[in-house]
């Protein structure tokens, strides 16, 4: 494929995505507010087709791509979908559900190609549970809600919270090792990752998921 035909099809696509539910929200008179979680999102996009187009030859950053298109989707349809605006909601589950995979499959070449077996055996494990997640929701649980909220919600946040963790541990083993401007990169991709998800996770995800509380709304977590 044409190196500059992968992003510009991905601007395509997310053009013609994030414009039909900015209509459907109009439509639906959803206030301004609401669609802030929508040009965070965008913002994702432009940052991983901009680095795309720099270096279009580096396995990283078409694997930054890759996180940042489906981060950038996945954040953009959180709105539309918590509006029940179809197909916002399960295009929002497939990204979600594949976004820890693809987080890891990033980390696993940088800073480096090296990693231990237990950080590929949960990018495994977090890619059956993307798989099951998907599967279930589309053949099930669009269907039965109960199955939603006992098994698919709480298995999209453990999956999310495995991929954390794995993260942790694979920048904790490259602080013992690595040179100080690879440590400076870890704490400043530790840094961003913590400002990232920790909000929507602990005051979203996991009251909702686990406990049934009725946590932070999506767009104040991500504000």
């Amino acid at each position: 494929m044409n190196k500059k035909v992968l992003p510009f099809s991905l601007i395509l696509i997310s053009i013609f995505v994030i414009c039909y539910f900015l209509l459907k929200m109009y439509n639906e008179h959803v206030s301004p507010q609401r669609y802030f979680p929508i040009f965070i999102g965008m913002i994702f996009l432009l940052a991983g087709i901009y680095s795309y187009v720099q270096k279009p030859n580096s396995i990283v950053i078409q694997y930054f791509l890759a996180l940042m298109f489906i981060s950038g989707m996945a954040l953009a349809l959180s709105i539309p979908s918590s509006e029940n605006i179809k197909p916002a909601r399960e295009l929002e589950v497939v990204f979600i559900s594949f976004a820890p995979y693809i987080l890891l499959k990033f980390f696993e070449h940088f800073p480096s190609s090296a990693k231990p077996n237990f950080f590929r055996q949960v990018r495994i494990l977090t890619l059956y549970m993307a798989i099951f997640i998907t599967i279930s929701y589309l053949f099930i649980g669009i269907h039965h809600r109960v199955i939603i909220s006992t098994i698919i919600r709480p298995c999209i946040v453990a999956n999310i919270i495995l991929a954390l963790l794995g993260c942790v541990v694979l920048f904790y083993l490259h602080l013992r090792s690595n040179s100080n401007k690879i440590k400076n990169q870890i704490y400043l991709l530790i840094g961003s990752i913590i400002i990232s998800f920790a909000p929507v996770v602990i005051l979203n995800l996991i009251p909702n998921a686990f406990f049934s509380l009725p946590g932070a709304p999506f767009h104040y977590s991500v504000n």
